[in-house]
């Protein structure tokens, strides 16, 4: 029998059933892993856009835009000299606390004619920022009371306003679990 003669030979209905069962096998692997694909870009696409730790700096590419500026505001920060001193205090609120910073010039002198804002999230929790300004208490001390509630390690993104200048500094701090709280916040 030549070649062109087994090609064109007749299947049996067994043969038939055989090959169908086998397109079947292949097509349904090959759904099978494409389904899988798309099914874990959906999940880590869900978890990256409402876990709360998973964290996006927000306007990134504005603020890589203006590294200049950033750059300038740094040299202004050097010239200036500034020191920021952040301490937690307990508050009188249960899941609240206080917040005392001392703001010095060059001189450790105070500097009492400023406005403070804060932008402050817990490195586990990025995603859930708290924004507050930080009112003045005399001599060089500004306060707030916040809902900080979660224990350990911090970043504090502060801008001082004064009349003659702008101070900016990101700070890392350690808060203490609150009075009255569980291990877990």
């Amino acid at each position: 029998m030549t070649h062109a003669q087994k090609q064109h030979q007749p299947t049996t209905p067994e043969q038939a059933a055989a090959e169908r069962r086998a397109a079947f096998r292949w097509i349904s692997f090959i759904v099978a892993i494409l389904g899988t694909s798309v099914t874990v870009a959906m999940v880590m696409l869900y978890v990256s856009a409402t876990d709360p730790s998973v964290g996006v700096e927000p306007d990134y590419y504005q603020q890589a835009l203006h590294w200049d500026e950033h750059a300038a505001q740094r040299r202004v920060n050097a010239q200036l000299g500034w020191s920021i001193d952040l301490r937690e205090n307990p508050a009188d609120t249960i899941g609240q606390r206080e917040l005392t910073l001392s703001l010095t010039d060059r001189e450790g002198d105070p500097i009492e004619d400023a406005t403070v804002g804060v932008v402050a999230f817990h490195n586990a929790r990025a995603a859930d920022r708290f924004a507050f300004p930080m009112l003045p208490a005399g001599d060089g001390l500004y306060t707030a009371v916040e809902p900080l509630k979660r224990a350990g390690r911090w970043e504090f993104r502060f801008t001082v306003v004064t009349p003659d200048s702008i101070f900016t500094e990101i700070m890392p701090a350690d808060l203490q679990p609150l009075a009255g709280a569980g291990i877990r916040q």
